[in-house]
C-alpha cells in the first residue's frame, strides 16, 4: 500500500513539472507570430528625432596651458610652487639672485644724473648763444643809426661852408662836396648765430642722451622687478622646471599659452594648466573624420568617474592625418561647455559627436528601411494583415533609426526584417496562421507517454 502511494505521488510531481515547463515556454499570443516557422515583427512610424553619431576616446587635457618663465637672466634664488599646487594670477612662483641687477640700476641712475646735467649746461649755453646774438643785434643797430647821424651832418656842414662862399665872390661855387660813411659790419651777428646753432646742437645731443639713459635705467628697474617671477594666469601647476642654483636665461623667458596639453617637451620654469576650460584631444579613424566639421555638437564621458558627462562642442580639426601602419587617424579638438564634478587633467573621455540630425520628423527603425542612396523600400502592413512594398524617401540615416521624408505617415504598421532584433524600438508582434501550440519550436507534447512506455502503473 505504501509502495503504491510512493508511485502515484511520484506520477503527480511529474505530471507537474511538464506541465508547468509547457506553459512557460509556449508561444505567447499576440508578441510573436509563426508562419512557416518564420517570426514576423512590425513597428509602427512615429514622429521624433534622428540622429547620426560617431565615437572616439581621447585624454582630457587643459584648454590653456601657459608656460612661464624668467624673461631675465641670473641665477635661481628660490621656486615658490610644487606639481598641483593652484595658483592664482599674480602669486609668486619664484625668484632669482638681484646682486646684479641692484648693480646695474644704480649704475643707470647715475647715467641719467649726468646726462640730465649735461642737458642742463647745454641749455645755459643755448640761452647764452641767444644773449649774444641779441646784443651783436642791438650794437649793430646802434652803428647804423650813428653813421645815419654823422652823414645827415656831414652834409648839413658842407652846405653852409657852400653858401658863404657865394656870398663874399658874388657867384655861384660850383665845388662839391663829397662825404663818406662807414657802414657797420653784420660779421658778429653772423658769429652770434652760428654760436646759437652749435649750442643747440649740443643741446640736442645732450637731451638723447638724457633719454636713452632714462631708458636703460627704465629697464634696469623692469628686470630687477623681473626677479621676481609672478604667474600671468589662474591654474594648476602641472609642471616646475625650475631649480634653486640653476641658471635661468632671457633668451626663453616670458610666457607662452598654447591651446590644450602644451608642446610635451617644456622647458620652462612653471607650466600651468587652466581648469576653466578644458578639452579632450581624441583620434578618429579616416572614414569617421570625413564626417567631422568644427561647431559638431558632443557629449564627452568618463569611463572613470560614474555619472559624470558634459556637453561638448568640436572645436578643431586636425588638416593632416597621421598612419601607424596602415591606419590614418585624424585628431580633433572637443571642448567641454562645463567642467563635471570629480573629473581630473589626463583621464581617459570618451567622445560621442553628432555629425548630422533631423528633429520632428517621420522615423522608422533602421532595420525596417532597405535604403539605396537617398530612397528605399519599406513593407508596409495594412489592418487586414496584407503587405505590400512601397517606396520611400530617406533623409538622416541615425545609428538606429532612419527619417523618413515621404512614402510613410506616421501611425502605419511596417514590418521590421525577420528575425531581427528590434532594440528599444516598440513593436507589435501578430501571430501567424496555422501556429500550433506546444513545446518551443512547435512541437507537441512528446509522444510514446512517458519513459518505460507510459504512466508509471500503480502496482
Amino acid at each position: 500500500m505504501r509502495r503504491r502511494l510512493l508511485h502515484v505521488s511520484l506520477v503527480l510531481v511529474l505530471v507537474a513539472v511538464v506541465g508547468s515547463t509547457w506553459w512557460v515556454l509556449r508561444p505567447d499570443d499576440g508578441t510573436s507570430a509563426v508562419a512557416n516557422g518564420t517570426t514576423t515583427r512590425t513597428t509602427t512610424a512615429q514622429q521624433g528625432t534622428v540622429t547620426t553619431t560617431i565615437a572616439a576616446q581621447g585624454t582630457l587635457s587643459s584648454g590653456k596651458v601657459t608656460e612661464v618663465s624668467f624673461p631675465v637672466a641670473g641665477t635661481v634664488k628660490s621656486v615658490k610652487v610644487a606639481v598641483g599646487d593652484s595658483v592664482t594670477k599674480g602669486d609668486t612662483l619664484g625668484t632669482i639672485a638681484t646682486d646684479d641687477l641692484d648693480a646695474a640700476l644704480d649704475a643707470a641712475q647715475e647715467a641719467v644724473d649726468e646726462a640730465a646735467a649735461r642737458v642742463s649746461s647745454a641749455k645755459l649755453e643755448v640761452t647764452a648763444a641767444h644773449q649774444s646774438v641779441s646784443e651783436a643785434q642791438d650794437a649793430y643797430d646802434d652803428a647804423v643809426a650813428a653813421a645815419k647821424a654823422a652823414a645827415k651832418a656831414a652834409k648839413a656842414s658842407s652846405t653852409t661852408t657852400t653858401q658863404r662862399a657865394d656870398d663874399a665872390s658874388g657867384q655861384p661855387s660850383t665845388t662839391q662836396t663829397t662825404t663818406q660813411t662807414t657802414t657797420p659790419s653784420k660779421a658778429s651777428i653772423t658769429q652770434a648765430k652760428a654760436k646759437v646753432v652749435t649750442a643747440s646742437s649740443s643741446l640736442s645731443s645732450a637731451q638723447k642722451a638724457y633719454a636713452k639713459a632714462v631708458a636703460t635705467r627704465d629697464d634696469a628697474k623692469a628686470a630687477l622687478d623681473d626677479a621676481t617671477l609672478t604667474s600671468p594666469v589662474t591654474g594648476v601647476v602641472t609642471a616646475v622646471g625650475g631649480v634653486v642654483g640653476q641658471s635661468t636665461g632671457s633668451s626663453s623667458g616670458g610666457a607662452s599659452t598654447t591651446a590644450g596639453g602644451g608642446s610635451g617637451t617644456s622647458t620652462a620654469f612653471v607650466t600651468i594648466s587652466s581648469v576653466k576650460t578644458m578639452v579632450v584631444a581624441a583620434s578618429f579613424d579616416e572614414a569617421d573624420a570625413a564626417q567631422l566639421d568644427v561647431g559638431q555638437a558632443a557629449t564627452v564621458t568618463f569611463p572613470a568617474v560614474d555619472d559624470a558627462s558634459a556637453a561638448a562642442t568640436v572645436t578643431a580639426v586636425d588638416p593632416v592625418g597621421s598612419s601607424s601602419g596602415s591606419v590614418v587617424t585624424f585628431g580633433a579638438t572637443i571642448t567641454l561647455d562645463e567642467i563635471p564634478d570629480g573629473v581630473r587633467l589626463g583621464q581617459t573621455a570618451s567622445v560621442t559627436v553628432v555629425t548630422a540630425e533631423a528633429t520632428d520628423v517621420v522615423t522608422l527603425p533602421s532595420q525596417a528601411v532597405t535604403v539605396s542612396g537617398t530612397s528605399g523600400t519599406v513593407t508596409v502592413q495594412a489592418a487586414d494583415g496584407t503587405t505590400s512594398t512601397r517606396t520611400v524617401e530617406v533623409g538622416v540615416q541615425g545609428d538606429t533609426a532612419t527619417e523618413i521624408i515621404s512614402g510613410v505617415d506616421v501611425g502605419e504598421t511596417v514590418v521590421i526584417s525577420v528575425d531581427t532584433s528590434v532594440g528599444t524600438t516598440t513593436t507589435t508582434n501578430q501571430r501567424g496562421q496555422g501556429s500550433s501550440s506546444g513545446f518551443p519550436g512547435g512541437g507537441q507534447m512528446p509522444s510514446g507517454g512517458f519513459p518505460g512506455g507510459g504512466m508509471p502503473g500503480g502496482n
